[in-house]
């Protein structure tokens, strides 16, 4: 075989690669098109992993520092669905034969993937902001509904095929959330995403990231974009003190225009500024993770017999239900949250860089807006891409 047939058979091997890990990734953030079929893309993707790193085992390197992350994370979901039947054992296992070969990879199969991924996102997300903008702006385009279940509740959702959106009585304003469940999660992984790309916003994949973390008014992924930037300008600004004051002027100018235009009867401020204020009970108003009985119950928990293994999911209501660090400190105790905090900072501890410190605080950040996403295989597949990458990447491994 010439080496012209060999590069192209490797780029062939990668884009199938790639695909099924697309797949899972987006199967894990349950994008609307995969709600009819749950545990089939992870099953099959599990079985393509176990063929793949047989026949392939030159993109790989079996090291302590990515088995470790792999087993802390692994053991943590282990712990963290130690109550669920075989359903819930299988929507958990079966995505992390994959995340081994994941977590495995080649650094610089890693570095690839990531501007893979970010590529095909940002086309995903330029075609639905266009269609989302043109709904906004009173443009009826083609629709059906759909619906979701979840804690035994039924959410129906306009479809707009290159976009969704919650149909609730009380939605004043359509926060983006693309083909995505959430624009939370969605916002939290572009925060993600713009921090590991050093808020390049001149190339356009970046400013697309952005303009869609913008326009889901998302406040955990607003306020993880701003730590991850004071993280990124401290690191990487000679001038460090004089942009963090740009920064907050920037933010105090906006904050003055946000509640004075229209009175203050606009998205920006009803959906972030008027939720950034602080509560009676000394929380963020949009906080709104947990119940005030289960607020009331964490400091009871914490002084009873089951703080150290947790309660378990399911006695979660009779503490109040919710998401959250409380819920899932609640539910799993002093052994599930030392689990998980390991698991984050095993990277950094592999790889002792203020890059790396910021990439696994941001994931603790999200951590404490809501658990239910801390083992989808989508953000776990970009923690350990990222946490090992040099701030310089994309010119170390030739992406540029």
């Amino acid at each position: 075989m010439n080496l012209t047939n060999t590069k192209k058979t490797s780029i062939q091997t990668w884009n199938v690669f790639f695909i099924f890990m697309f797949l899972l990734f987006l199967d894990s953030f349950y994008v609307y098109f995969f709600w009819s079929i749950p545990y089939v893309i992870s099953i099959i993707t599990a079985f393509f992993s176990i063929f793949f790193i047989i026949n392939k085992l030159n993109y790989f390197t079996f090291t302590k520092r990515n088995i470790l992350p792999f087993c802390l994370f692994f053991i943590a979901m282990l712990y963290n669905i130690r109550e669920q039947k075989l359903n819930g054992y299988i929507a958990g296992c079966a995505p992390f034969v994959s995340l081994f070969l994941f977590f495995n990879l080649k650094i610089y199969y890693k570095a690839k993937f990531l501007e893979t991924l970010t590529k095909v996102l940002s086309i995903i997300l330029i075609f639905s902001l266009l269609a989302w903008f043109l709904v906004m702006i009173g443009i009826h385009l083609p629709k059906n509904t759909i619906s979701y279940n979840a804690d035994g509740i039924k959410y129906i959702l306009n479809n707009y095929f290159l976009f969704i959106e919650y149909t609730f009585d009380n939605i004043t304003y359509q926060r983006f959330m693309s083909i995505f469940i959430e624009p939370g999660y969605l916002g939290s992984l572009l925060a993600i995403l713009i921090y590991i790309n050093n808020f390049d916003l001149k190339r356009k994949e970046i400013f697309i990231l952005f303009i869609s973390l913008i326009m889901t008014f998302s406040i955990a992924g607003y306020l993880m974009l701003a730590f991850s930037y004071f993280s990124y300008i401290i690191k990487n600004k000679k001038k460090a003190f004089i942009y963090i004051i740009l920064f907050l002027s920037v933010l105090l100018i906006s904050y003055n225009l946000i509640t004075n235009i229209n009175n203050g009867h606009n998205a920006f401020n009803e959906l972030v500024v008027s939720r950034l204020q602080i509560n009676n009970e000394g929380n963020l108003t949009g906080y709104d993770r947990t119940s005030i009985e289960l607020d009331n119950n964490y400091g009871k928990f914490l002084n009873s017999n089951s703080v150290i293994k947790g309660v378990g999911s399911n006695n979660l209501s009779k503490f109040g239900g919710g998401v959250g660090y409380k819920a899932y400190i609640i539910s799993n105790g002093i052994i599930g949250i030392t689990l998980l905090l390991m698991a984050y900072l095993s990277g950094w501890f592999y790889n002792k860089k203020l890059y790396s410190l910021t990439i696994s605080l941001l994931y603790i950040l999200m951590f404490s807006k809501g658990h239910s996403e801390i083992f989808w295989a989508g953000f776990l597949m970009v923690y350990t891409c990222s946490i090992y990458l040099p701030e310089n990447w994309r010119k170390k491994y030739h992406m540029i």
